[in-house]
């Protein structure tokens, strides 16, 4: 190289060139042992790299060895103290922007509760659920989804609920939680506790004609019981407060019967990080109704956001987004007291009373939801365009007919007036709003409903308002006779567990607290246990032993009609005047 710099400025004296060229300074020599120090650190200690701040290798940095070499070129190594400094000065900014702007924490509980028949068929809770671990995307690792078994009044399909779940290799034994206290404590609720002592037992059905009404209203005692039952807000409340006792920073309480997405994981984290940023403590989940049922072709690992938006637009043009979910920050929420009302029975807006709260009613004046400083959560747009649509403040739920929002807004025409050119473009501005939204808030899908044959359709139920209002009535119904069925078949509870009970709060454990029950239970009086029992298979081999008998009875008598009916068809010539001598006492005998 020296030789061929010569040749090259021959007009320059060798002696000099050399001098200034060859002959490193002693500040040229310092930089270069700087450079050599940091030659292991810029070469990542091995073949990962020491800039992967992300957690993928770059490519390895060979600056310091390869081109800043003693009798190299000053603008070679000027380049690479460069590259070096460009090298670290990316890994800080990754190091700081992840130190400053750290991803939350938080778990997803799926609450599996009762099958309301009519407005839901027997077992689409089990079938739905295991669709939902066999075919949604496997969430990140650090994201924990617990599947809590509520109080489920059909005793045979809850045994069938936590085998389906046993059986599914998605879904970990210690990621199944169940609801405590047990679903027989509601008979506390319809008995005072000194019904139940020990001098003085009261049946059942004694002290539950008591809580019926003569003028054919509901019982408040009842109305308790079955709120209880079901325990939709008490067993949310005990989400947020389990999320809070493990250290998660936010808890997503999702209904039973949800789908979510491939990208619905990064979402709501970023939904959950922008939400902590803006000082908001609750981010609401807007929801999906399938119209038919759904099938692993359609709802699949790989199902994202936007191919299940496009998939939800009907033929006529409707886009519907049910009443969210609600994912609430663990303290913050219930510091500041929001919280799910735990009085608020099924099919009363339970949800909606928290959203109203969450996301107050704008003043006059056009305040936007995205900006008013008194929405304690992110996404109330949601709570504002139904508003705006119902035109009233009161925000109850129900559905969200996000076509009309945004045909009101851009004052496009829609439905049967509308030309098809009209309707194609109203539908992709509802796609990219629809985009937008779950991009800030993410979305999850209601599966089928499996409703029974003489029942409203799918399409009734995931389109019509009414429809749900007047069949969940109906199941209400139906769902007080069987806990009626049920509790006068549970045993009475002990004084001081109805002593103990607080109807409004519940939690979750571990160990299924109804086998709890009927282990110790049985353990407790172990005598009367052993003498049902006894009693029970006297009776049993009794009966067998009088059935026996009445067998063999039945078998001799037809045996002695074949032999009278073989005897009269070819009598014997002795005989043939009369009868037998012994036919006639043997008849009698038998």
């Amino acid at each position: 190289r020296a030789s061929a710099r010569v040749r090259h400025r021959a007009s320059k004296s060798a002696a000099s060139f050399v001098r200034r060229r060859l002959v490193p300074s002693a500040k040229t020599m310092l930089a270069l042992a700087a450079l050599f120090a940091l030659a292991p650190v810029a070469a990542g200690f091995g073949d990962a790299g020491a800039f992967d701040a992300g957690g993928e290798s770059t490519n390895p940095t060979v600056v310091p060895q390869t081109q800043a070499r003693v009798g190299g070129d000053q603008d070679a190594v000027a380049d690479a103290d460069d590259a070096g400094a460009d090298a670290f000065a990316s890994g800080n900014a990754n190091t700081t922007a992840t130190s400053q702007d750290p991803s939350p924490s938080f778990a997803v509980y799926r609450m599996l509760g009762n099958d309301m028949w009519p407005l839901q068929g027997v077992g689409q809770m089990r079938r739905n659920s295991v669709f939902a671990a066999r075919h949604e995307a496997a969430p990140p690792p650090d994201v924990p989804v617990f599947w809590i078994v509520n109080r489920v009044v059909d005793a045979a399909e809850r045994e069938k609920l936590t085998s389906a779940l046993a059986a599914e290799k998605n879904v970990s034994a210690d990621s199944v939680l169940f609801a405590n206290p047990p679903l027989r404590d509601a008979k506390c609720l319809l008995t005072e506790v000194s019904a139940f002592s020990q001098t003085n037992v009261t049946t059942f059905a004694a002290n539950h004609d008591e809580t019926r009404r003569d003028d054919g209203e509901k019982s408040p005692a009842m109305d308790r019981a079955v709120t209880f039952a079901q325990a939709q807000n008490a067993v949310r409340n005990a989400a947020v407060a389990h999320a809070r006792d493990f250290g998660y920073e936010w808890a997503v309480p999702l209904d039973g019967n949800q789908f979510l997405p491939s990208d619905f994981y990064a979402l709501l984290r970023e939904a959950l990080r922008e939400a902590a940023l803006e000082g908001h403590v609750a981010v609401l989940i807007p929801m999906l109704r399938v119209r038919e049922e759904q099938t692993s072709a359609l709802y699949h690992p790989r199902a994202d956001a936007a191919s299940v938006a496009a998939r939800h637009v009907r033929e006529d043009g409707k886009f519907a987004v049910s009443e969210p979910q609600v994912a609430l920050h663990a303290t913050k929420a219930e510091a500041l007291g929001f919280r799910f009302d735990p009085s608020s029975a099924y099919g009363a807006g339970n949800k909606a009373g928290l959203v109203r709260r969450l996301c107050p009613a704008a003043p006059r004046g056009g305040a936007d939801a995205k900006t008013d400083s008194r929405a304690r959560a992110r996404c109330c747009e949601l709570v504002d365009m139904k508003r705006r649509q119902q035109g009233d403040p009161y925000y109850y739920g129900a559905e969200l007919d996000l076509t009309r929002v945004v045909a009101k807004e851009t004052k496009m025409k829609e439905g049967k007036d509308a030309t098809d050119t009209e309707r194609d473009a109203l539908r992709g501005l509802v796609l990219e709003t629809a985009a937008k939204l779950f991009a800030r808030c993410a979305v999850s899908v209601r599966l089928f409903n499996y409703p029974p044959d003489d029942g409203p359709s799918q399409l009734k139920i995931a389109t019509s308002v009414l429809t749900r209002a007047k069949t969940r009535d109906e199941a209400g119904e139906v769902f007080r006779e069987k806990l009626d069925a049920y509790l006068e078949r549970a045993p009475n509870p002990k004084p001081e567990t109805c002593a103990a009970l607080d109807a409004t709060r519940a939690t979750l454990v571990a160990d299924d607290p109804e086998e709890i029950e009927k282990s110790s239970s049985e353990t407790e009086n172990d005598d009367a246990t052993r003498q049902t029992r006894t009693r029970t298979r006297t009776r049993f081999l009794r009966r067998r032993l009088r059935d026996a008998r009445a067998r063999r009875t039945r078998a001799t008598a037809a045996a002695s009609g074949r032999r009278r009916a073989r005897r009269s068809a070819s009598p014997s010539p002795r005989w043939s005047r009369g009868a037998h001598p012994r036919e006639t006492p043997r008849a009698a005998r038998c």
